[in-house]
């Protein structure tokens, strides 16, 4: 089914413990999860068709980092003007080893989340970034190299990367 194909609705009240559900276990089996949330397994079906086909909820497997072949993780920040910034982000498209970007406001407006195969690939990294989106006037003006990553996705990691427990996102108690 295609994203958005649905009509966007409220959420229910048994939305909001499905969702937390699958935040523990996302692979969780359906009667599982029904018995969970104390619904059928029909209604539960019915309502991840809604939840996942207008957008509302997504579901998403993320490797351990180190199994990857680019066990190092490197925050970009930079900063390119606005008028700019919706080319930048198509061309940002195709950076290898990019695994999120983020628009913000202030000073650096543009974060790039990367994961590379070696340490030393972090300047050429920047290096290209800056040769190839010249033209749209990007600067990169910080960089981070993520030591030891605690929690992704939902997940809490061990020191080899790989997940030991769950600590789902809840953004009801935020």
């Amino acid at each position: 089914m295609e994203r958005h194909a649905l009509p966007d609705e409220p959420l229910r009240p048994l939305d909001r413990p499905i969702v937390l559900a699958l935040g523990t276990d996302g692979r969780m089996p359906l009667t599982e999860l029904a018995g969970t949330v104390g619904a059928s397994a029909a209604t539960l079906r019915r309502r991840l068709r809604v939840l996942t086909g207008t957008g509302r909820v997504s579901l998403r497997c993320a490797p351990a980092r180190p199994l990857t072949g680019c066990p190092v993780s490197v925050v970009y920040f930079g900063s390119v003007p606005a008028q700019h910034l919706d080319e930048t982000v198509s061309a940002l498209r195709t950076l290898p080893g990019l695994r999120m970007y983020s628009v913000t406001a202030g000073a650096h407006n543009l974060m790039l989340d990367t994961w590379l195969p070696t340490l030393s690939e972090v300047h050429t990294t920047e290096a290209l970034l800056n040769s190839r989106l010249a033209h749209l006037d990007l600067r990169i003006t910080e960089r981070a190299v993520v030591l030891r990553t605690v929690k992704h996705v939902g997940r809490v990691l061990d020191r080899r990367g790989h997940s030991v427990g769950s600590a789902p996102l809840n953004y009801w108690d935020g």
